[in-house]
């Protein structure tokens, strides 16, 4: 493997792709992750693998791409390009018509249910979380709905991504200020508090808040998630549109069997299940439920 001396003064330049060298990584990709590259993502991997060959002081895509197929490569690396070429794109109440219909519609229907009462708990999935800003939405909807219900309401939610990198910004729960504009200024006063560090623009998401919140890292690709249990309501929203057909197909089959009987799947606003799945029960745009 061709490697610079990293005490070396080396003026790295941006190595060139094949089109064969392209799709190898492009099939590698896929595999490990469903992400599925165009011939037109070309330039844009390019940038973001050169960021990894930087990183290893590795010159040519060639090597990286041998280099990722070593024991040491699956161990160490193949993680750190997944981060490379994930897309995150996320913020807080985005989308906020799924929100609106959360509140309205799908959590007094489990209250309906049975679940106003500590002993049982409502577990919620926000699969694809990138840095946490929809699960801690997800926690404060709920939150002020058991609230203002009076309601001692018990749930958990359990936000997953493939990259580690944004993960661990999610665990932290500390976002800037300009990250926060969605929040309404009562709920920032109510469930944020500044934090210590000596950056005064950063906000920490409060601890009575938090501990609803669990992170951890999942390929939508394995065969088994290991959730521990049944969710009640699944948020995957702008993650598929990454996925070419057949993948999109076998994930909503999984994310069927892993929800509860009458549990709800959020979609993005760009997303359908048309010719995906036909075992939802459409409710609104978006918005699907599980047979009862």
């Amino acid at each position: 493997m061709t490697k610079v001396n990293s005490s070396e003064n080396i003026n790295f330049k941006l190595p060139e792709m094949s089109d064969g060298q392209f799709q190898l990584f492009s099939e590698l990709i896929y595999s490990l992750c469903g992400i599925n590259l165009l011939p037109k993502k070309k330039m844009m991997l390019v940038s973001r693998l050169y960021r990894r060959l930087r990183a290893l002081n590795i010159i040519d895509f060639n090597d990286y791409y041998n280099f990722l197929l070593t024991s040491d490569g699956r161990r160490d690396e193949i993680i750190n390009m997944i981060d490379a070429v994930s897309t995150n794109k996320t913020q807080f109440f985005r989308e906020p018509e799924h929100f609106a219909y959360l509140t309205a519609k799908v959590l007094p229907e489990f209250i309906e249910r049975g679940y106003a009462n500590k002993n049982k708990t409502l577990n919620v999935w926000s699969a694809g979380c990138s840095t946490g800003e929809e699960p801690y939405s997800i926690a404060i909807s709920l939150s002020e709905f058991c609230q203002k219900n009076k309601l001692e309401c018990g749930f958990k939610i359990t936000g997953t991504d493939i990259s580690t990198r944004v993960l661990e910004t999610a665990s932290r729960a500390v976002y800037r200020e300009d990250v926060l504009t969605p929040v309404p200024k009562e709920l920032l006063k109510k469930y944020f508090h500044k934090s210590d560090g000596m950056d005064k623009d950063e906000y920490t998401i409060v601890p009575e808040l938090k501990k609803h919140v669990s992170i951890r890292r999942v390929n939508l690709m394995d065969s088994d998630f290991k959730l521990g249990a049944l969710m009640d309501i699944i948020f995957c929203r702008n993650v598929i549109i990454y996925f070419d057909k057949q993948t999109q197909i076998n994930l909503f089959h999984k994310f069927y069997s892993t929800l509860n009987r009458a549990g709800f799947l959020f979609i993005g606003n760009s997303e359908s299940l048309h010719n995906i799945s036909n075992e939802f029960t459409f409710l609104a745009p978006t918005v699907y439920k599980k047979e009862e």
